[in-house]
């Protein structure tokens, strides 16, 4: 019984936590639009001075705006602790056959699982002499 209880507590929290940070996450966004509409409405006249960059800058606003709001739905991919994703690492070489070495001993030295690991070494065709 105690267990549920504690379970349900924990999910009402969390619940609200989450409530809480998309209320705040929302006026943030309600004042950053605010802001820049007036910042744009001041500027309006100047639209029909320069019709192009005027369009221009409406379009690089509603782009961000869209950003901002959709940035809200955003849910992080829910992982346990034992399950990393796998890592491609690519090193685009041309004539570094001085660093290399140290690189690919830097990159195999990291804190991960080799088997999730992947390293490519990328030259633009034999330039290199064989390590």
């Amino acid at each position: 019984m105690e267990h549920s209880i504690t379970h349900i507590v924990k999910r009402v929290v969390d619940l609200l936590a989450g409530l809480c940070w998309r209320s705040l996450l929302g006026g943030y966004f309600l004042l950053l639009a605010g802001i820049v509409w007036f910042i744009k409405s001041s500027y309006l006249p100047a639209i029909w001075l320069d019709p192009v960059f005027g369009l221009y800058s409406l379009c690089v606003t509603m782009y961000l705006l869209s950003r901002f709001s959709l940035s809200m739905l955003y849910r992080p991919v829910k992982r346990g602790p034992d399950e990393l994703p796998t890592v491609a690492v690519v090193i685009p070489a041309m004539n570094e056959q001085v660093a290399i070495e140290t690189t690919l001993a830097s990159i195999f030295a990291l804190d991960y699982p080799q088997h999730l690991l992947s390293v490519f070494a990328v030259t633009p065709g034999p330039v290199m002499k064989p390590l």
